[in-house]
């Protein structure tokens, strides 16, 4: 609850903000120090106008902001800098200008080898990538009998299969 009463109080800090009717006193460097002194403004009992009724606060149900203005800062020094990019130099990373060509688009509509999608054959080697194909559904479906969907690869994952059945449920609703 306390989290999410914060976020109602920020939304609200921030459409004032927009809307110019928020005086500049209330900006400060930390989100509790922020809520504060948008409280202290419009009091401990403000209650944002699209507040849900579940997270609404009372003086049965008090809305405390702990005080984070003790929070000392430290410049972190940069001498392990070479350090961390050796981790990335021991990775199995690639650079840039490699990822670009590596992350193209290939539209098919077979199954194909990884040789065959690369058309620069003396370029970076690269795995299979998720693309549009299109696939054949089943005759005995109540769907089109041509429909586009995600391919899915080694490296899918369960993202990518909630995205595919949202997909589907957009083409056939």
């Amino acid at each position: 609850r306390q989290e999410l009463r914060e976020l109602e109080l920020l939304d609200e800090i921030t459409r004032l903000r927009y809307l110019g009717k928020m005086p500049p006193e209330t900006v400060s460097e930390t989100r509790s120090s922020v809520l504060m002194k948008f409280r202290l403004l419009k009091g401990i009992q403000y209650l944002p106008p699209k507040i849900h009724s579940a997270i609404v606060w009372s003086e049965i149900e008090p809305f405390e902001i702990s005080d984070e203005s003790q929070i000392t800062w430290k410049i972190v020094s940069t001498e392990n800098t070479d350090r961390s990019k050796n981790l990335y130099r021991t990775g199995n990373f690639k650079s840039a200008k490699t990822l670009e060509k590596a992350q193209e688009t290939i539209v098919y509509s077979k199954k194909r080898n990884v040789s065959d999608t690369n058309p620069d054959e003396n370029g970076p080697e690269t795995t299979k990538q998720k693309t549009l194909c299109d696939r054949n559904i089943a005759s005995d479906s109540t769907l089109p009998s041509h429909h586009k969907t995600l391919s899915w690869s080694e490296n899918s994952c369960a993202y990518d299969s909630v995205i595919m059945l949202l997909f589907h449920v957009y083409l056939t609703h």
